[in-house]
């Protein structure tokens, strides 16, 4: 599971009218989307029928991403966060879960954490109010290791009891495109040294068609082909979404910042495994939950 803190600023409780407005009008289901080098594919879209279901990846590993919520600017140390959070976790059976924009570090980020009913966590702090990415999970149902960090990303070796590893790298990039393209070779290392499963998840602040934006100034295709581009280099495929298409508001704007994607090793292992965009809470960013459907 994948949860933004970062507070909306204009909230009034769950989400907004336009929220409920694209639950209704705009559920799709998108399937895994495959990047070839230099060939654009568009988004498939189908209706959907159903809000996401619950649970998360098998029994011995399930995943949330987190959701955005607003909490009078003080994100994650808010107590609706906390318990929003922890409501969050319960109704998915989560047992491993990665918070992105925290916005506290340190002592304070200790104290909130063990609020939010995780005995295990690791965690890059945040700059000022700027980025901050949190790995919680259950020791009792899998381990976790750091295998390497940065204010960019999280990539840790997720090791379910009784089950083979996987590594997971929990990213949140900046918006800033130069830091963006400082922060692609990196994972782009990563892949090329990469002989098991691997799923990265998180916030890449850039979409990859122009589908996937609503409103705001024009799209930059040279930006999302570079995207693109990376995706396809790092032999990664988009694992697509059900629910509503956007991840991210702002005002009129929209985008699907937020994603999923994987190698053909972690497909192979995981293959009835979906991604599904949840509703938001007092947050700009909606919640990603991983779900494996055998376990409904």
């Amino acid at each position: 599971m994948h949860l933004h803190a970062k507070p909306v600023s204009n909230s009034n409780g769950v989400q907004s009218g336009d929220d409920v407005m694209e639950v209704q009008d705009e559920m799709t289901s998108v399937d895994p989307i495959c990047l070839k080098r230099k060939v654009t594919i568009p988004l498939v879209s189908a209706a959907s029928t159903a809000v996401p279901i619950e649970a998360g990846i098998p029994k011995q590993f399930r995943k949330a991403n987190s959701p955005l919520m607003d909490s009078g600017g003080t994100g994650a140390r808010s107590n609706l966060f906390s318990s929003s959070f922890r409501d969050l976790v319960q109704q998915h059976r989560v047992h491993l879960a990665v918070i992105l924009e925290p916005r506290i570090s340190g002592v304070t980020a200790d104290r909130v954490i063990r609020t939010l009913g995780f005995q295990g966590w690791v965690r890059e702090d945040a700059r000022g109010f700027v980025g901050g990415i949190w790995v919680l999970w259950h020791p009792d149902v899998l381990s976790v290791s750091v295998v390497q960090r940065c204010d960019q990303f999280l990539h840790v070796q997720v090791s379910p009891h009784g089950k083979p590893s996987f590594f997971l790298t929990a990213v949140y990039t900046s918006t800033s495109e130069s830091r963006q393209s400082s922060l692609w070779p990196r994972l782009l290392f990563i892949s090329e040294r990469m002989q098991d499963p691997w799923l990265l998840m998180g916030d890449f602040n850039v979409t990859a068609f122009p589908e996937e934006t609503q409103g705001g100034a024009g799209v930059q295709f040279n930006r999302l082909a570079r995207f693109r581009e990376w995706i396809s280099d790092c032999h990664l495929t988009d694992l697509g979404f059900k629910g509503p298409r956007f991840t991210w508001f702002r005002g009129l704007i929209r985008r699907r910042l937020d994603r999923m994607l994987a190698n053909d090793q972690w497909r192979a292992r995981f293959d009835d495994a979906s991604v599904f965009h949840l509703l938001r809470v007092k947050s700009d960013h909606r919640p990603l939950l991983l779900k494996k459907v055998a376990d409904s």
